[in-house]
């Protein structure tokens, strides 16, 4: 089920067929520790300002702290925000968002989607980055990622996102892809899932007792 930000940010109005949540534990760790000491720092030159040996002007000291406690808070919400890419794969869009950022990519644009890996020497490090061809990378963490490859305003870009399983990510794209021609595609669902198993049980049921009759 989509979560409050996939609901806003992500949805399209069409089927969801996909969904892929990528966590960077290390990537979020690498912004909010600093983030949190900065506002340790913060508050401790409010409380040790009064005996320092070159004191804060009081009249500035309300403001050097907030400023300080501030970046502190900004570096922790970028923390929280770089934790996760996510990707949406619906029957019209591939929607991805790393943090607040990230494309919507058509279906009908999409070129070709492919597993690829990831050379991060080529992009400077992992996060939100543009190699030097012009690639953008949606990438954490890790050496794999998934490779889209479209169409926009006439001009072939590519873009690499970093999903938590990039084969099958790859397969579920293929299948809407697919489906645009077609006009038909089952979205897997709970319910459908469950439908199924359902339907397999009651067949090896039967299957079973034709066996016992013969």
């Amino acid at each position: 089920m989509a979560d409050e930000f996939e609901a806003r940010h992500m949805l399209d109005d069409a089927p969801v067929v996909h969904r892929d949540k990528r966590v960077s534990r290390l990537l979020a760790l690498a912004l909010a520790i600093p983030g949190l000491f900065t506002v340790l720092l913060g508050v401790f030159i409010g409380f040790a300002n009064a005996t320092a040996s070159k004191p804060v002007p009081a009249v500035a000291l309300p403001f050097v702290v907030a400023a300080i406690m501030a970046l502190g808070v900004a570096l922790m919400t970028l923390g929280v925000i770089f934790a996760v890419v996510r990707t949406v794969v619906t029957t019209r869009d591939v929607h991805v968002k790393f943090g607040l950022w990230g494309p919507r990519i058509p279906l009908s644009a999409l070129k070709s989607t492919s597993v690829v890996k990831y050379e991060w020497t080529k992009f400077g490090g992992w996060g939100i980055r543009r190699g030097a061809d012009g690639t953008w990378a949606y990438v954490p963490s890790g050496d794999r990622a998934v490779e889209l490859v479209f169409e926009e305003g006439g001009v072939e870009k590519r873009v690499l996102v970093g999903v938590e399983d990039p084969t099958e990510t790859v397969r579920q794209i293929g299948r809407a892809k697919d489906a645009l021609s077609t006009g038909r595609l089952r979205v897997e669902t709970e319910d459908s899932t469950a439908a199924d198993a359902e339907e397999a049980e009651e067949a090896e049921e039967a299957e079973s007792g034709r066996k016992q009759n013969l």
